[in-house]
């Protein structure tokens, strides 16, 4: 009787750290969904900047493509060397207009000091051409 009277303890305490941890994932769940409900308009107004939802910065480019055992740095040398993109790594004029890259320009000021920040994208059509390029050099 005894034997039993310490497992149905056991079982007890068992039972309450198992409601505790679901509890806790409750919370954590319910903070997820919160989160991914404020980030909604965020993530809508970044697609809303890009123009699309396929557009994809440059520094992944290299992970969607066919050609994926270029190096990162081989890879902006091929695109400076074509004339597509310049010696600070931003499509050329032309290419921009062809519509195969968006440069976004984001500004910050910190401790009053503008600080300009370029990310590029690449859009459907330029990671087309950019396959083509590489299929040169595989």
């Amino acid at each position: 009787m005894l034997h039993f009277i310490s497992w149905l303890s056991l079982v007890c305490l068992n039972s309450v750290k198992l409601l505790d941890e679901f509890d806790d994932l409750k919370v954590k769940n319910n903070v997820l969904e919160t989160t991914v409900k404020l980030n909604q308009t965020k993530l809508k107004m970044f697609d809303d900047l890009m123009g699309t939802k396929n557009a994809v910065d440059i520094d992944k480019v290299l992970d969607v493509i066919k050609y994926r055992k270029i190096e990162r740095s081989q890879f902006y040398k091929i695109l400076r060397d074509k004339g597509i993109l310049n010696s600070d790594n931003i499509p050329t004029q032309e290419y921009l207009d062809k519509i195969m890259f968006r440069v976004v320009e984001t500004k910050v000021v910190v401790k009053g000091q503008t600080i300009i920040q370029r990310r590029t994208f690449v859009y459907k059509s330029g990671r087309t051409f950019i396959e083509r390029i590489l299929k040169n050099y595989v």
